[in-house]
């Protein structure tokens, strides 16, 4: 059985993160499987998460962290994400990773009449590691997911990564330790699972 090429992006903007633990944990699983495995902490990367002037056709380009992300994934057949939740969506330097590496003709092709984009990257799946303060049935309920369906729907799948699974570890800022141990085991499993 040959071993899949695994991409492990740890979207939190500081060094020490539960984050960063949880995709720790997932790689402990993922390694076992014999899998190749390259990662990123956006904390390391020196890069402008501006896209200047707004616009695809006039960016700068891509700063060599940007395009380590960008090689990685387009080299890799799974992807794995951890992010916190901050204000309902991603830490802004995440956004920018987005932003500024997900390019018409990288990821997607926007050109011709097509009323949607040609996806690029098919045949890869994701794992989403979220943390969160706001408990997961108000996730649900009050908002509807919004993070899963804009992560889901407005990047992976327009860039034809598929399937995406998210796991949500709330609420953070009242668990124990516990807790946290057993959510690392979760992540752990979830590795040793998905790929």
């Amino acid at each position: 059985m040959t071993g899949k090429r695994v991409f492990a992006f740890i979207g939190h903007p500081g060094w020490e993160s539960l984050c960063a633990s949880l995709v720790s944990a997932y790689l402990d699983g993922v390694k076992g499987g014999g899998h190749e495995v390259r990662s990123l902490n956006l904390a390391a990367m020196n890069f402008d998460p501006n896209l200047e002037g707004g616009r695809y056709r006039t960016a700068a380009p891509l700063e060599v962290d940007l395009q380590t992300f960008l090689d990685n994934l387009q080299w890799c057949e799974h992807f794995v994400l951890g992010h916190p939740l901050w204000w309902g969506g991603f830490p802004a330097r995440l956004k920018g990773v987005f932003d500024r590496a997900l390019l018409p003709g990288a990821v997607y092709d926007s050109s011709g009449k097509r009323l949607l984009p040609r996806p690029l990257l098919k045949g890869r799946s994701t794992r989403v590691l979220i943390t969160a303060d706001t408990p997961g049935f108000f996730l649900r309920l009050a908002y509807g997911n919004a993070i899963l369906k804009q992560t889901d729907r407005q990047v992976f799948r327009i860039c034809g990564m598929k399937p995406n699974r998210f796991s949500v570890f709330s609420p953070v800022k009242t668990s124990t330790d516990e807790k946290r141990k057993s959510w690392l085991n979760t992540a752990r499993e979830l590795g040793c699972k998905d790929v």
